[in-house]
């Protein structure tokens, strides 16, 4: 029996009143979805391969008929036969991928998962990592750890690995992690180098440096931790719980740095240390690194901007023009807020035409927003107007957006009630 991490009993994951139904065979896709289907052919199948084929698929289910020794009604027939006609044309496979990557609401997750339970994708490990990444991808995250905690089939890593992943990223469900890769090795498992870099990205999330070293114990014992992408995770996670665990961070950092030059590894290290304020050790790292990518440039930046050294950011900004490396997103917020406290219009306005080049100023509502403090800051108060308007469209169309995702999500809750 592998060494488990430890999980206070309170911190154990808890099923929630509607994350199950019918003794928790199911979540809660309905047995009406599950034998119809109920949706528009706009709906189930918008957008995908089958959408030629809804017609001939609704005249080939006319009335009603027999599926399985149960006579389902005209409705019901037409989906049914509609599905069956289609899977004659198309694989279900590909049905069933096309329906996880045009999923965007709650509606069409039990739609996908109704199809899953017809064609016994349900049983296949690989179908059910994709579903389970689609429904996190869209936030569903109980929904996902209810389906994975219902299957009657043995999981392998893969699943293991991606249910981790998703419950990772969740804001509420983060320990279920832990919980989870627990029962990795008792399911006779063997964690491999992607269990690690999920489940330490929970660690990091509730800050539990006790339970990242229980990992690190394991990642040792099982040969793992000399692994360029975990040894890359366990950089990151040290380094994040601040100046009691960067000489970890650096001690991992330093045996593998010689021999390697991966970007990503260096890059950890380096955001560590600029958001530690240690920006000495930053800059020595940046400027021996092997290679960067704007993940370093902006890193870098960043750390400046924080520290209150505008100065350096908009030099670093201004070398990483000469170098010819195209600023990301978070890198031109930086650098428009250095602007702003220095009045320094000029590289402002750069920032600017780069930004209407990628098309981002009827977009990026924080942009905008450094842009008009900039502009304002700067003294140009015209200008500053200009983009306070624009600022105005944006909000409200930002608003109307929220407010129909908030009357989506309240349509989809009175569905699960029907």
């Amino acid at each position: 029996m592998g060494e488990e991490v430890d999980l206070k009993d309170n911190e154990r994951p808890q099923h929630t009143p509607n994350d199950r139904i019918g003794g928790g065979k199911y979540l809660s896709c309905r047995r009406r979805e599950i034998l119809s289907l109920r949706a528009t052919p706009g709906g189930l199948f918008a957008n995908s391969q089958a959408d030629g084929f809804v017609l001939e698929g609704l005249k080939a289910g006319r009335e009603s008929r027999m599926l399985g020794g149960e006579c389902l009604d005209s409705d019901k027939s037409k989906r049914t036969m509609l599905l069956l006609y289609c899977s004659s044309l198309v694989s279900s496979s590909s049905i069933l991928n096309s329906l996880i990557a045009h999923s965007s609401h709650l509606k069409h997750i039990h739609q996908t998962h109704a199809f899953m339970l017809l064609r016994a994708f349900d049983t296949d490990n690989l179908h059910l990592s994709r579903f389970i990444n689609a429904c996190s991808s869209l936030g569903f995250y109980s929904y996902a750890y209810s389906l994975f905690t219902s299957i009657t089939h043995a999981p392998d890593i893969y699943l293991y690995n991606n249910i981790i992943k998703a419950l990772s990223s969740s804001p509420t469900h983060p320990k279920a992690s832990i919980f989870l890769y627990n029962n990795i090795q008792p399911a006779s498992l063997r964690p491999d180098s992607y269990s690690f870099p999920f489940v330490l990205k929970a660690v990091t999330r509730f800050s539990s440096i006790q339970t990242g070293r229980q990992l690190h114990s394991q990642s040792i014992r099982f040969g793992l931790h000399s692994n360029l992408h975990v040894l890359t995770a366990f950089v990151q996670m040290y380094a994040s719980f601040g100046s009691g665990c960067i000489s970890d961070a650096r001690k991992l950092f330093d045996g593998m740095s010689i021999s390697s030059g991966d970007v990503a590894l260096w890059n950890a290290m380096l955001n560590g240390y600029a958001k530690l304020g240690d920006l000495c050790n930053a800059r020595d790292l940046f400027e021996r690194m092997p290679q960067r990518n704007v993940i370093s440039w902006t890193a870098l930046i960043t750390g400046y901007a924080q520290a209150n050294r505008p100065h350096d950011a908009i030099a670093l900004f201004r070398r990483m023009q000469l170098e010819n490396v195209e600023p990301d997103e978070i890198a031109m917020l930086v650098a428009l807020t250095a602007c702003a406290r220095l009045g320094a219009l000029e590289l402002g306005e750069w920032v600017r035409h780069y930004i209407d080049r990628l098309g981002l100023l009827t977009k990026n509502i924080p942009l905008n927003n450094a842009l008009i403090d900039m502009y304002a800051k700067s003294g140009d108060i015209k200008r500053a107007l200009q983009f306070d308007r624009i600022q105005e469209v944006l909000s409200k169309i930002n608003r109307q957006l929220r407010l129909s995702q908030h009357f989506e999500k309240e349509s989809d809750a009175l569905l699960d009630l029907g």
